[in-house]
C-alpha cells in the first residue's frame, strides 16, 4: 500500500499574536543604537555556518536593530566550560544552562528569575509554551528562568536503527524479540559484516554516552520498562517520582546489560562515546546499530555509499523490545533545548527588558517566519499564500538548509513543522523519495509512533544540585559502569548505591518525590 507523507499545516502562525510594531525594543543599546548581546552556548557539528553570517542573524541585525555576539563552547564538556566560566566571574547576557543546570546557576546567583518580566513584556513568549506546558517549563521552585527553542509539534526524533544490509549479508529478518536482538548481535559479532578483513572491530551496538555519561542506556532502559527522563536518572513508577535505580527491574536491567557487554555486543567505550564520535562510526561501516537521531539513516547511508559500499542501508527500526515485551521510546521533548538564560550581567546592564521584548518579536508571527524559512526572495518565496522554501536551500535536505545559516537550533527559536517537511520531502511522496530518507521518514513517523513516552523533568532541587556531581555524575552512574564493565556486580551495586543515600542521596530522592507532587497540585 502506498504510505501517505505527514498532512501538516502552519498552525503555529496562527495562534500566535503577532508582535506590534516593526522594530523589537532595544534595551539598553550599544554603539550606533544597537543592543549588543553576548552569548554562551554549546555548539555540534550539523550547523557549518558561523552564527554571525547567517540570514536569520544578518535580517536581526538590520531589522531588529539587535546584534548577537556569540561564544560557542564544544558540546562535549560543556558543563565544565561553564564552571569555568563562572570562576572567572565574567558572564555574558545570555548563557545556556546545559550539562550544568538551571538551579545550580540560580544557586551561584549567576542567573535571573524571568516571571515578572515575562509576565510584562513577553505574551507572546508565553503563548507559544502553552498552559499545558507550564509546569514543565517552571524549576523546581516554581519559577522561570529559561527562553526554551521549540523545535515542531512532532514525537518523532531519535529512533534505534539497524545495518539493513548486514541483515540481508546474513539472510536474518529485522529483530522484534529480545531473542530476535540477541542473534543478530551475536552474529553482526561473530562475522566480518564490513569486510575488511577483521572479524574484531564491528561494535553489534554503539551507543552514545551524552554529556555526563548519564544518557547512553536510555534505549536499554526501556526495554525493561523503565521510561526514564533525558538524562536517564529519573523514572515515574506507580505515580512515584523515583530515581531510575529505585525501579524494580533495575538491576535485572543491569544483569543483562553487563551480559552484553561481557558478550563483546556492546560497545567497550561506552561511558565515553560523544555523539560525533558514534555518528563516525556509523559513517565508517564499524556499527551493526544503533540509537540516535533519524536524520543520521540518511546521512550514514549516503556516506558509506559514497565511500564504495552500494547496498549500505541504515534502517530506522522499532524499538528493542525486552524479554518482559517492554517496547519504548522517548518523545521529542516540547522544549527539546534548555534555551538560554539571563544573566545577572545582563541585568546590571540594563538589558533585560530589551532581551525579553526581542525574543518576544521571536516568538511572534514574522519572527517565527524568519527563523524556519528565512527572508522572502533569498531562501523562500510566498507560494498560494505561504512560504515555500527555494528549491536550492532544500536541494541536499538538511544539509543544504544549515548551509544556508537556517535549521539554527544551538538558539532558541520556532522551528515549524511546515519548514521541517518541505525539508524533508522537497515535495515528493513517499515512494518517490530515496530509500535512506524513507528510513528517515519512518523513524520520524512509522516505526515508533505505537512506543512514544514524554520523559518526566529532571527536578533540580537543592539535593540535587548541591550533590549531582558527587553522587550521580561520579557517583551512582560510575557504579552502574563498574557494573556493567563486569568490575562489580548487582548485588554489589546495589549495597554500595544505598550506602550514597546516607551521604544525600536519600535527600535527592525525597526532595525529588515532593517536587513532583508539588508541581501536579
Amino acid at each position: 500500500m502506498k504510505k501517505k507523507l505527514l498532512t501538516v499545516s502552519l498552525v503555529v502562525f496562527a495562534l500566535l499574536p503577532v508582535f506590534a510594531g516593526g522594530r523589537a525594543a532595544t534595551g539598553s543599546a550599544g554603539a550606533g543604537g544597537a543592543m549588543n548581546i553576548t552569548v554562551t552556548a554549546q555548539h555540534w557539528a550539523p550547523h557549518p555556518l558561523p552564527a554571525e553570517d547567517s540570514i536569520i542573524f544578518k535580517t536581526i541585525a538590520e531589522t531588529q536593530n539587535v546584534k548577537f555576539t556569540f561564544d560557542w563552547r564544544q558540546a562535549s564538556d560543556y558543563g565544565a566550560q561553564v564552571a569555568t566560566l563562572l570562576a572567572s566571574g565574567k558572564l555574558p547576557d545570555l548563557l545556556d544552562p546545559s550539562g550544568y543546570g538551571i538551579m545550580a546557576l540560580v544557586k551561584e546567583g549567576a542567573i535571573i528569575q524571568l516571571d515578572g518580566y515575562l509576565e510584562k513584556y513577553g505574551k507572546n513568549i508565553i503563548a507559544a509554551i502553552g498552559e499545558s506546558n507550564m509546569a514543565s517549563w517552571k524549576s523546581a521552585d516554581g519559577h522561570i528562568y529559561n527562553i526554551p527553542g521549540i523545535y515542531m509539534n512532532l514525537k518523532g526524533a531519535q529512533s534505534m536503527m539497524i545495518r539493513k544490509d548486514w541483515l540481508d549479508k546474513l539472510n536474518l529478518k529485522e529483530p522484534s524479540t529480545w531473542n530476535e536482538w540477541l542473534t543478530v548481535w551475536r552474529a553482526f559479532r561473530d562475522n566480518d559484516m564490513n569486510g575488511d578483513g577483521d572479524k574484531s572491530n564491528e561494535i553489534p551496538l554503539c551507543l552514545e554516552a551524552g554529556d555526563n555519561g548519564e544518557r547512553s542506556m536510555a534505549s536499554l532502559l526501556c526495554a525493561f520498562g523503565i521510561q526514564a527522563s533525558e538524562d536517564t536518572q529519573f523514572c515515574i513508577y506507580q505515580g512515584r517520582y523515583i530515581p531510575v535505580y529505585e525501579h524494580p527491574r533495575y538491576l535485572e536491567f543491569l544483569e543483562a546489560v553487563a551480559g552484553l557487554y561481557k558478550e563483546g555486543i556492546l560497545d567497550k567505550e561506552f561511558t565515553t562515546r560523544t555523539m560525533n564520535e558514534q555518528f563516525k562510526i556509523m559513517d565508517n561501516g564499524l556499527c551493526g546499530s544503533t540509537m540516535t537521531w533519524a536524520e543520521r539513516a540518511s546521512i550514514s547511508t549516503t556516506v558509506n555509499r559514497e565511500a564504495g559500499n552500494r547496498n549500505a542501508l541504515w534502517k530506522c527500526v522499532a524499538p528493542i523490545k525486552g524479554p518482559y515485551g517492554d517496547q519504548s521510546t522517548q518523545a521529542r521533548d516540547w522544549r527539546c533545548t534548555p534555551g538560554l538564560c539571563i544573566t545577572i550581567s545582563a541585568e546590571k546592564a540594563g538589558k533585560v527588558e530589551g532581551i525579553i521584548k526581542f525574543f518576544d518579536w521571536f516568538f511572534s508571527a514574522k519572527g517565527i517566519e524568519l527563523y524556519s524559512f528565512g527572508v522572502e526572495g533569498k531562501t523562500f518565496d510566498y507560494v498560494s499564500g505561504k512560504p515555500v522554501l527555494k528549491p536550492a536551500i532544500i536541494a541536499n535536505r538538511f544539509t543544504s538548509m544549515r548551509a544556508a545559516g537556517l535549521d539554527y537550533e544551538p538558539f532558541p527559536g520556532i522551528w515549524t513543522v511546515e519548514a521541517y517537511m518541505q525539508c524533508l520531502t522537497s515535495g515528493q511522496s513517499y515512494n518517490q523519495l530515496p530509500d535512506m530518507v524513507q528510513s528517515f521518514y519512518d523513524g520520524l513517523f512509522t516505526v515508533n509512533n505505537d512506543y512514544f513516552y514524554f520523559q518526566p523533568d529532571t527536578l533540580e532541587t537543592d539535593a540535587y544540585v548541591s550533590n549531582r556531581a558527587s553522587l550521580i555524575t561520579t557517583g551512582v552512574c560510575v557504579l552502574r559502569d563498574r557494573c556493567i564493565a563486569g568490575q562489580i556486580t548487582p548485588a554489589q551495586f546495589k549495597s554500595q548505591y544505598d550506602a550514597l543515600k546516607g551521604r544525600g542521596f536519600q535527600a535527592i530522592i525525597d526532595q525529588g518525590a515532593a517536587a513532583y507532587a508539588a508541581k501536579r497540585r
